[in-house]
């Protein structure tokens, strides 16, 4: 297409400015690495090896896209671009969407909000031997928790426009908005934004990052398994925010633990673990059952943790039993600093008791309760 529809369009390149006939030649002459930008903005392009994609306004790539098919039958707009076609070439790839939430899209667009907390309440009250990972239940509560902790993550560490901002792992990082090939892509940021802006991603609608150094911590997840989260979106908002803290502070070197209690704890990642989406599938195990017991859950974190750890205690502390002093004294010895994220229906006072710091929050709203583990995470 470049060499036809495009032949006598103008396109900035890192060599200046060139017409869609030379870049055609370059590709059909083996260029292996090209970028380039039509004048106007409406389309970027750019060649990998054997593999070119186009980006840029909607009606524009459904233009080629049509334009391409009437001419040489079924092809794809990124093999279009450089004047290919084909049933094997590599696709138009300006849908970053995760896979988490690409395979509940079709799901969640067939269900009321109504029919979605059923199916979610249905999910997590199943005992575990019976639920499907194959199932609609299983990929509708995971996606949904990643969406929820997408936003979460994107409302972190907000920066205007190129502005340089510390994060809570030490961590400068430069957040551009708009196409920048000297940076890298931040995904995350790029869903949010786009989604912001109508759902469509484009050059206009990607954020790119710099990181330039990290320090990262030692986390440990707690959860309250007992039967009284199974209410209020409690355990999910539990899950989103393990979701959350996981895939802002995961690729960053973090490690992880992780333990669930009812009337007695069970030790679900044994740190340290840096595989985050073993964490995440172990969470969305969780049945709310039984009864509770903090001081046992606690007990088991404080003494698995590695030191310096911070331990993130996820429930509504309906509880009253003491953590004993030997462990209290041992969190000391360990510089331990443990959290309790509290549901606003919950008990803000025997929180108090047993955690260095507590933050109540919304239990109903799961991407407030991800944005505060977020903050918190230290």
């Amino acid at each position: 297409m470049l060499a036809e529809k495009m032949a006598g369009q103008m396109f900035k390149t890192k060599e200046g400015l060139k017409t869609g006939a030379e870049l055609a030649r370059e590709i059909q002459n083996g260029a292996k690495k090209l970028d380039f930008e039509s004048q106007d903005g409406s389309m970027t392009g750019k060649v990998r090896g054997e593999k070119a994609i186009a980006e840029g306004q909607p009606a524009k790539m459904q233009e080629l896209s049509k334009a391409n098919s009437e001419k040489y039958g079924k092809s794809t707009s990124g093999g279009a671009i450089a004047g290919k076609s084909g049933e094997n070439l590599p696709r138009l790839e300006t849908n970053m969407v995760t896979p988490e939430l690409a395979a509940i899209l079709p799901i969640i667009r067939e269900l009321t909000p109504e029919k979605i907390q059923e199916v979610l309440e249905k999910w997590t009250q199943a005992e575990p031997g019976c639920r499907s990972r194959l199932g609609n239940e299983y990929r509708i509560i995971k996606g949904l928790g990643h969406l929820n902790a997408l936003k979460a993550v994107a409302s972190f560490e907000e920066s205007s426009d190129g502005e340089e901002t510390l994060s809570n792992t030490g961590e400068r990082i430069d957040f551009q908005p708009g196409h920048r090939l000297d940076m890298k892509l931040n995904p995350m940021r790029t869903i949010v934004r786009a989604l912001a802006q109508g759902g469509i991603i484009t050059s206009q609608t990607e954020v790119r990052e710099k990181r330039i150094s990290t320090d990262a911590p030692h986390l440990f997840f707690v959860v309250d398994g007992s039967g009284s989260m199974a209410y209020a979106g409690r355990m999910q908002s539990a899950q989103a925010s393990v979701q959350a803290v996981g895939y802002y502070y995961g690729p960053r070197g973090a490690t992880f633990g992780a333990a669930a209690f009812t009337d007695n704890p069970t030790m679900l990642v044994t740190p340290p673990e840096r595989d985050f989406e073993r964490v995440v599938s172990a969470i969305l195990d969780i049945t709310p059952h039984w009864g509770t017991s903090y001081a046992k859950g606690m007990e088991m974190a404080i003494r698995a943790a590695l030191p310096k750890s911070t331990i993130l205690v996820f429930g509504d502390f309906e509880d009253g039993g003491e953590v004993s002093e030997e462990v209290r004294s041992l969190a000391l010895q360990k510089e331990l600093k443990v959290i309790g994220v509290i549901s606003n229906s919950g008990n803000a006072t025997y929180a108090a008791e047993i955690c260095d710091e507590t933050y109540i929050v919304d239990f109903n709203d799961p991407t407030q309760a991800a944005l505060v583990a977020l903050k918190v995470s230290q």
